[in-house]
């Protein structure tokens, strides 16, 4: 599905060639300094430090927000003609003003467009210049941005080419809010659903069936659990095994057989393959007894913390980051502690138990002594098939 930055992207491609607006005029080819006056900032800049919450005039800076803040100097105010673009000049945003407002800091370039040029025309062609530039780093784009050619239209028809792409840019913003709220809907639903698995409350319980044989805790448990579930460490149903970094001086490659798993590929609950390194057999050999298995789930226990997901079967036997640890099952079902150990209780357990350090780490020590439910044997994959079947219904909301 294409992302509403890139529908955005391909609709001002489009409009600079006149794909949306009827024409039979021709599209005049310019350089930047012949149709805007660049307007020398030093008088109307304001330092940081006289930058306030609250005040008469807006301050526009190079940040990503519209508005950085506020001031009353009422000498440092620069008031256009009726818009004008901003650019940022390290930071590459682009800001449509039409309002008086004080320069924010060095670097914010302000661009005033002639008569010959509207000024929301203006705002979105740049845009659509600025995702061509390729720098990097903190560095000067104005430089590359002057390089670019536009393609200007007479002045009515760039009207109604600005009024049809605002009116597109509304309707994808308000399509992507709806996306974010959806998500955000998914996101609880499923947390209700794993809140539900931890407690008992997603299935029937049958108390007929034999509670696993497992060493039980009776005493201050978080909460009432159906009579043949029981509570334990998590050290009593899995063995939990460390990673390894790779020997000093060693390096990834992009290709290869044997791939080193590292956090930025556990994601969702699985092992997204898109990205992978490889070690190779030279390196492999070295640290060859510290992998994980598609039998396994993992557990980050660095950087990102408390990720827990299941290994694809055609990563079984690679090796595992020193940043996550390798936790065996021992005769339960891995992918109902793969829910619940992701669900909202036991992530605040695990983010209770995490070193409060310059670096926080999740040690094995702390993993162990982590208390959680333990249902029969046969309820474990009944629920677990419960909260596939609810998840899939919810991503198809």
């Amino acid at each position: 599905m294409i992302s509403n930055e890139l529908l955005k992207y391909t609709i001002l491609k489009d409009f600079i060639h006149g794909g949306f607006v009827k024409t039979n005029s021709k599209f005049g080819i310019f350089e930047l300094d012949n149709v805007v006056d660049i307007i020398p900032t030093k008088h109307f800049q304001i330092k940081q430090s006289k930058i306030k919450k609250d005040g008469k005039y807006p301050v526009v800076s190079q940040s990503q927000s519209l508005i950085e803040g506020y001031s009353n100097d009422c000498n440092k105010v620069f008031y256009h003609d009726s818009s004008c673009v901003i650019f940022g000049d390290h930071s590459k945003t682009i800001k449509y003003i039409d309002f008086p407002f004080i320069v924010g800091a060095d670097g914010t370039k302000v661009l005033q467009p002639k008569s010959m040029l509207n000024g929301k025309y203006l705002y979105y062609h740049l845009i659509y210049n600025v995702a061509q530039i390729k720098s990097s780093g903190y560095t000067r784009n104005f430089k590359y941005l002057k390089q670019i050619k536009l393609f200007i239209p007479p002045l009515e028809e760039q009207g109604k080419i600005a009024k049809k792409i605002e009116e597109l840019f509304e309707l994808i913003d308000k399509k992507e809010k709806n996306d974010q709220e959806k998500e955000k809907l998914k996101t609880l639903l499923k947390e209700k659903i794993l809140d539900s698995a931890i407690r008992g409350n997603l299935i029937e319980n049958d108390l007929s069936l034999p509670a696993v044989d497992v060493e039980e805790i009776k005493e201050d448990v978080p909460f009432d659990i159906p009579g043949n579930w029981k509570w334990t460490k998590l050290a009593n149903i899995f063995e939990v095994h460390g990673g390894k970094r790779i020997p000093k001086g060693e390096s990834f490659s992009d290709t290869g057989k044997q791939v080193y798993i590292r956090v930025a590929d556990m994601e969702n609950m699985t092992i997204n393959t898109t990205n992978l390194k490889y070690i190779d057999e030279r390196v492999f050999d070295k640290i060859k007894n510290y992998i994980i298995t598609e039998n396994d789930l993992y557990i980050t226990v660095a950087g990102t913390i408390g990720r827990v997901g299941s290994v694809p079967k055609e990563l079984n036997g690679m090796n595992l980051t020193e940043n996550a640890n390798r936790l065996i099952p021992k005769k339960i079902n891995k992918e109902y502690y793969k829910y619940i150990l992701n669900g909202n209780f036991m992530q605040e357990r695990i983010k209770a138990n995490t070193t409060k350090a310059a670096q926080p780490k999740l040690a094995i020590k702390r993993i162990n002594e982590l208390i959680v439910p333990v249902p029969p044997l046969e309820q474990q994959k009944k629920i677990v098939d419960k909260i596939e079947k609810c998840f899939e219904l919810i991503e198809q909301l």
